[in-house]
């Protein structure tokens, strides 16, 4: 059967109509992709940027309080009595991890809420004038840890008494942890 001319005009007519639909819908899905896009990078940018402004003002805020700390009057006496109550152990890294770390464990805390550890020695008797201020602070703060250390890695001091305490820590060596990086860049300044 033939089509007629008004069949075939009004199928290319519904045909044209159709393409351009169509054509239609494409260039609006890829428009919409962009606008979407872009307004997408557009917010991941503020919240990039606030997480940014976020970080640097922590960072000041501990930088901050870093001098404050190091400025107090307490802190030469704390670091000078724990130095010395130190040096005073014949094995300053066993009497003391094992006096401050596996024995106090226990539900109600770690070795971080003992005071005095009973060794009744200079050491002993520093820290429990001075750790309840600085196991304070780091509640306070916000801080994991607060540490002392020697100019030859001695881990001196640490409020938390986690694996670090009482170590040496190996600053000359190229692959070092956080808290010899730390360290490390701390001496050099």
């Amino acid at each position: 059967m033939k089509l007629g001319l008004a069949h075939r005009l009004t199928s290319a007519m519904l045909g044209v109509a159709a393409l351009a639909s169509a054509s239609m819908g494409v260039v609006s899905f890829f428009v919409s992709a962009d606008a979407v896009t872009s307004q997408t990078k557009n917010q991941l940018r503020t919240v990039a940027l606030q997480r940014s402004a976020e970080v640097t003002n922590f960072i000041d805020s501990v930088r901050n309080d870093i001098t404050v700390t190091a400025a107090s009057s307490t802190t030469p006496a704390m670091v000078s009595n724990l130095s010395m109550g130190w040096s005073m152990l014949p094995d300053p890294q066993g009497t003391l991890s094992t006096a401050f770390q596996a024995p106090n464990v226990s539900e109600e805390g770690g070795a971080e809420t003992v005071d005095f550890a009973g060794l009744n020695n200079g050491y002993d008797l520093s820290h429990r004038k001075y750790h309840p201020a600085m196991r304070a602070k780091i509640l306070r703060q916000g801080y994991s840890d607060a540490y002392i250390v020697t100019p030859d890695g001695s881990v001196l001091y640490s409020v938390m008494k986690l694996g670090d305490f009482a170590m040496k820590l190996k600053l000359d060596q190229e692959d070092l942890d956080s808290l010899a990086a730390a360290s490390t860049d701390a001496l050099m300044h």
